[in-house]
């Protein structure tokens, strides 16, 4: 117990010792993803939208109280947020498939 509330308040200051990615490629229609393996104390740092030319475009954490401002029916290549609930991601509005996001997270 000890180690691991050290390690939380050293991650806290010193996140960068910590941190770490993982790629999520999104399914069509799908806004709900897993947390990646190994986060700690589902700690997500930020995410980013990686594009096919390699531009990288950060979501903006939002709120979930916020969320239904965000939702969409239609599918979009470039969402714009997301939001964490428990063991989730949720990205906003809905993305089309095939996207790759680069989720940094404590590890």
């Amino acid at each position: 117990r000890g180690q691991r509330k050290a390690t939380n308040i050293i991650a806290r200051k010193y996140d960068e010792l910590f941190l770490d990615n993982a790629t999520v490629t999104t399914v069509a229609s799908q806004i709900e993803y897993d947390l990646p393996a190994g986060t700690m104390g589902r700690r997500i740092e930020k995410i980013d939208l990686v594009l096919n030319t390699g531009t990288a475009w950060e979501l903006r954490k939002i709120n979930f109280h916020n969320v239904t401002r965000y939702e969409n029916s239609t599918p979009t290549t470039r969402p714009a947020y997301y939001s964490q609930i428990k063991n989730k991601i949720m990205i906003y509005p809905k993305p089309s498939g095939g996207l790759s996001l680069r989720v940094w997270y404590s590890q």
